[in-house]
């Protein structure tokens, strides 16, 4: 199975979803972000078939070394969704809101457009956790920790027990 921080692993440094987006945005690093989350967002999108091309060499990776493995991928929980505003667990304008919001679009886009390609299996938790993004009565990610606030974003917007719980009970329904 591909996702989380196992999908950044194969795109470039180790990290978590911020430096995914290295794979999408030109001039973007993760060491450049310190004050500003626009630096996360700036310049002009590539299209995800970069992305795309890199996720579809873990899948024939997983088949090389696992012949008869059943592969999944799970594209990510939904960590701004539409009604996203800007808050304390949030503090981004609405600006940054929408960037955030395209780029998790992309993220879904990559996976979407990987499982047919490889035969993997996709389950969608992105779409099952729109109503679960921060801002929502019951968010299944984890707010932007104090300790970040004002300085970089690594290590942020992780799935938290409820989140978790959603992406096994959905793995689960997709194995049966």
């Amino acid at each position: 199975m591909a996702g989380g921080d196992t999908f950044t692993y194969f795109l470039g440094p180790p990290g978590n979803t911020v430096e995914y987006t290295t794979e999408l945005e030109p001039g973007t690093r993760p060491s450049a972000i310190s004050r500003s989350p626009r630096s996360l967002t700036s310049g002009a999108p590539r299209s995800p078939f970069r992305a795309a091309a890199n996720l579809s060499r873990v899948v024939e990776e997983t088949r090389r070394r696992a012949k008869h493995a059943r592969v999944l991928l799970v594209d990510y929980l939904t960590v701004i969704g539409p009604d996203t505003r800007s808050s304390r667990e949030t503090p981004f304008d609405e600006a940054t809101l929408g960037e955030f919001r395209r780029l998790g679009d992309q993220v879904a886009e990559v996976f979407a457009r990987t499982a047919p390609r490889t035969g993997a299996e996709l389950v969608t938790v992105g779409k099952r956790s729109r109503e679960h993004a921060l801002g929502s009565a019951e968010p299944w990610v984890t707010a932007l920790p104090e300790r970040l606030r004002g300085s970089a974003l690594t290590g942020a917007f992780h799935p938290n027990g409820a989140g978790m719980r959603a992406v096994a009970d959905a793995i689960a329904a997709h194995l049966k």
